[in-house]
C-alpha cells in the first residue's frame, strides 16, 4: 500500500491546490497594461541567440529604467515555448504563485504545528492582493522575487550551524531575488534575522548575511554598469509636488493604507496615484498612524534581537521587504501598488499562523471559523478581480470605477480608447487625468495630441502651454504646439515657439526648416489677395497628430 503522506507534506499540499483552485481564472486572460511593452513589444526576447544582449540591457528598453535580467529571461524561455501566446506566460504564473504558498507553509513548519503552518499557506494562497500579480504576465518579477526570498528564509533557517551547501543555497536564492526585481536586495538582512533566530549565535547570523550580500553585491554592479545608476527607477511626479516635510508625511501616510491592503480581503483598484491636492496636502492622520506603525516595527525588531521569536521574525520580514517600494528610503515610482505587496505578504502570512497558533491553544474551533470566514471573502474577491486582467480595456475601466481620484487610471483609460479610434471617450478621460494632475508633461502632450483629433486647439493650446511651462526643453510638446498655432494660422505665434526652442536648441534641423516655410507666409495682415500660397497646406498639422 502506498505511504499517506505526512501531515507536513498535506499542509504544503493545502496552500498550493488553494492557490491553484482560486487562480485558475487567470489562464484565460490575455496581455493587458504593462505586458505590452515589457513582453509583447520587446522583439529582443523572440530570439534566444540574442537573449545575452537583451540581458545587458535595461528592463524596460524605450525608458532605461530599472534592470531585471532573470525576469526578462524567464520572458525569453516563455515565448520560446509558448510561441508568444499568452497562456504560456499565465501558465508559469499560475504555478509559481502554488509554489511560493508552498514554501510560505514549508517556512512556518519550521515552528509551527501543520494546521497552524496550513493557515499560513492558505492566507498566502489566498490574499486578494496577490491578483495582479498573478493574473498579469509581468508580476513575473514580484513572484520569481519571493521564491528568491522565501529560499533565502528556509535556508538560514535550517537547524544547526549553517553548512557551505546550506550558504550556497542561500547565495543562489539571493541572486534569484534581485534578479528577478529590486526589493531582492533586502535578501542579506533577511538573511541575518532568520539565522539569527534559529542559531541565535552572532557570527553564524552575519556568515549567512554575508553569503547572501556577495550576490547582491554583484548584481548592483552591474546594474550600475547597466543603467549608470543603482536605483534605476524614475520618481512617481507626486514626489515633485510633495517635496520635503511633504514627501516624507506622504511615504507615512502609505503604510496604513498598505496594511489595510493586505489583511483585509478587498477588490483591488491597481493605481493609487494621488491627485494634486492629495500630493500637496497629505493625510495627516494616516502620517501619524503610518508613524505608530514604524514604531511598533522597530520594536519588533528590537524584540527578534532581544528576545527572538517567530512572531516578530513575522514582521520584520514584512517591514523589511517593503522598505525598498516605502518610498522612505528611495523615491520610487509608484506610490503604493498591490503588486508590490507580494512579498511583504510572506511575513503577514507567518504572522497569521503564528496567531493561528495562539487562537488554537485557547479556543480550537477559533482559528478554524476565523479562517473559514476571511478564506470565503478573500477567494470570491479573486475570483471576482481576475478576470479584470483579461485586457487592458478591461483593467483600465476597472481602475477608474474603483479609484476615481488616480489620475494615472484615466490616463491610462485615455491612451486605451484612443488606440481604439473611440476620439471622444478618449477626450473624456484626458480630461479627467487632467483635471486631477496636470504637472506630468507626457499626459499634457498626449491630451493635447487626443484635443487636436477632437477639434478643440484652444484646450490643445492650454494643455501645450502648461507643458512648455514645466518644461521648456521639451521637443514633442514644441513642435506639436507650433503644428497648432499653424493650423490655426497664428504666424507670431509659430515663429516665437520656434524662435525660442532654437535658442535652445540650435541644431534642430525641423525646426529651422518649419521656420523657413513659415516665414514664407505672407503677412496675416496683408489684404485678401496676399493668401498664403497653395503649398502652405503641406507644412500644415495633419488631422491625426501622430505619437
Amino acid at each position: 500500500m502506498p505511504r499517506r503522506p505526512s501531515p507536513e507534506t498535506l499542509a504544503q499540499l493545502v496552500a498550493a491546490t488553494a492557490a491553484l483552485l482560486a487562480f485558475a481564472g487567470a489562464l484565460a486572460n490575455g496581455f493587458a497594461w504593462d505586458d505590452w511593452p515589457a513582453i509583447v513589444n520587446d522583439t529582443g526576447l523572440r530570439d534566444l541567440t540574442a537573449l545575452p544582449r537583451r540581458l545587458q540591457q535595461p528592463y524596460w528598453p524605450s525608458t532605461g529604467t530599472l534592470w531585471r535580467p532573470l525576469t526578462t529571461l524567464s520572458y525569453a524561455v516563455d515565448w520560446a515555448w509558448g510561441g508568444g501566446a499568452p497562456l504560456a506566460f499565465h501558465v508559469v504564473n499560475w504555478l509559481l504563485h502554488a509554489l511560493a504558498s508552498a514554501l510560505v507553509t514549508r517556512l512556518a513548519l519550521r515552528w509551527l504545528d501543520p494546521a497552524a503552518a496550513a493557515a499560513a499557506g492558505l492566507v498566502f494562497a489566498l490574499a486578494p492582493v496577490h491578483v495582479e500579480v498573478v493574473a498579469n504576465a509581468v508580476g513575473r518579477a514580484e513572484l520569481l522575487c519571493a521564491i528568491g526570498l522565501l529560499g533565502v528564509l528556509l535556508a538560514a533557517t535550517r537547524p544547526g550551524t549553517p553548512t557551505v551547501p546550506q550558504l550556497r543555497l542561500v547565495a543562489a536564492s539571493a541572486f534569484l531575488a534581485l534578479g528577478a526585481k529590486e526589493t531582492g536586495a533586502v535578501a542579506p538582512v533577511l538573511a541575518l534575522a532568520a539565522n539569527w533566530l534559529v542559531t541565535r549565535t552572532p557570527r553564524a547570523a552575519w556568515r549567512t548575511a554575508w553569503w547572501a550580500a556577495t550576490p547582491v553585491a554583484a548584481l548592483l554592479v552591474g546594474r550600475r554598469l547597466v543603467l549608470g545608476t543603482i536605483a534605476g527607477d524614475a520618481p512617481h511626479p507626486a514626489w515633485w509636488v510633495a517635496n520635503g516635510i511633504e514627501g516624507v508625511w506622504l511615504a507615512l501616510a502609505t503604510l496604513p493604507k498598505a496594511l489595510w491592503m493586505l489583511v483585509i480581503p478587498q477588490p483591488g483598484a491597481w493605481e493609487h496615484s494621488p491627485t494634486l491636492a492629495q500630493a500637496r496636502s497629505p493625510s495627516v492622520l494616516l502620517a501619524g498612524l503610518g508613524v505608530l506603525l514604524l514604531g511598533l516595527a522597530a520594536w519588533q525588531g528590537w524584540r527578534l534581537w532581544r528576545r527572538p521569536s517567530v512572531g516578530a521574525l513575522a514582521v520584520v520580514i514584512m517591514v523589511v521587504a517593503w522598505l525598498p517600494v516605502s518610498n522612505l528610503v528611495l523615491r520610487t515610482g509608484v506610490i503604493v501598488a498591490e503588486r508590490t505587496l507580494y512579498s511583504p505578504s510572506i511575513g503577514l502570512a507567518l504572522g497569521a499562523g503564528v496567531l493561528a497558533g495562539v487562537l488554537g491553544a485557547w479556543r480550537p474551533a477559533a482559528p478554524t471559523a476565523l479562517l473559514v470566514g476571511w478564506g470565503a471573502l478573500a477567494t470570491a474577491t479573486v475570483l471576482r478581480d481576475v478576470p479584470a486582467w483579461r485586457d487592458s480595456m478591461t483593467i483600465f475601466e476597472t481602475m477608474t470605477a474603483r479609484n476615481p481620484d488616480s489620475y494615472k487610471a484615466w490616463w491610462y483609460l485615455g491612451q486605451a480608447r484612443r488606440v481604439d479610434d473611440d476620439v471622444p471617450g478618449a477626450y473624456a478621460a484626458m480630461r479627467e487625468s487632467l483635471a486631477r494632475f496636470d504637472l506630468e508633461t507626457r499626459i499634457l502632450h498626449a491630451g493635447a495630441q487626443v484635443a487636436m483629433q477632437q477639434g478643440d486647439t484652444a484646450q490643445a493650446v492650454r494643455w501645450l502651454d502648461q507643458s512648455l511651462a514645466i518644461d521648456p526643453n521639451g521637443r514633442r510638446s514644441r513642435t506639436l504646439r507650433v503644428m497648432v498655432a499653424m493650423r490655426r494660422q497664428d504666424k507670431a505665434a509659430a515663429l516665437r515657439l520656434l524662435d525660442e526652442g532654437l535658442a535652445r536648441e540650435p541644431d534642430q534641423e525641423i525646426w529651422a526648416r518649419m521656420r523657413q516655410d513659415i516665414r514664407a507666409w505672407p503677412d496675416p495682415a496683408a489684404p485678401p489677395a496676399a493668401a498664403p500660397p497653395a503649398a502652405a497646406p503641406s507644412v500644415a498639422a495633419p488631422t491625426r497628430t501622430p505619437n
